[in-house]
């Protein structure tokens, strides 16, 4: 019964991490419209795909060979807002602007990736901590 309480908590742990990366993604994406003028209308919502993920079993906490904690689960939820951001920054909204527009777009893309990096890392932390 501990594994499949640890499991429940570890996908609520993932899911609330998700709507943090979704809050930075919107962030991103309204300086992108400020700057451009342009909306991206691609509707984002990482905790419906953290509750399908749970619900397709994916493994949400492993240990690698030497013992590096990751989590499968949160692995494919940043893997699918960096698809979004790349498809973002592909725009052709996004590339017509001129140097100083697109230096302060790539700015905010950097610092998105360093925010959604660094709650990646905490949630690992917490998902190492639930596990031991």
């Amino acid at each position: 019964m501990l594994q499949g309480w640890s499991t429940h908590e570890i996908a609520k742990i993932i899911s609330s991490i998700g709507c943090l990366i979704q809050n930075e993604f919107e962030k991103l994406r309204t300086t992108v419209a400020v700057t451009t003028g342009w909306v991206w209308n691609e509707e984002i919502d990482l905790a419906t795909l953290c509750s399908r993920l749970d619900e397709k079993a994916i493994q949400t906490f492993t240990r690698g060979d030497n013992r590096e904690p990751s989590s499968p689960m949160l692995d494919q939820v940043v893997a699918y807002i960096q698809t979004c951001v790349t498809q973002l920054m592909q725009e052709q909204f996004v590339a017509q602007n001129d140097d100083k527009t697109k230096q302060m777009i790539h700015t905010e893309r950097v610092n998105f990736n360093f925010r959604c990096n660094t709650l990646r890392v905490y949630a690992l932390a917490l998902l190492e901590e639930i596990n031991d």
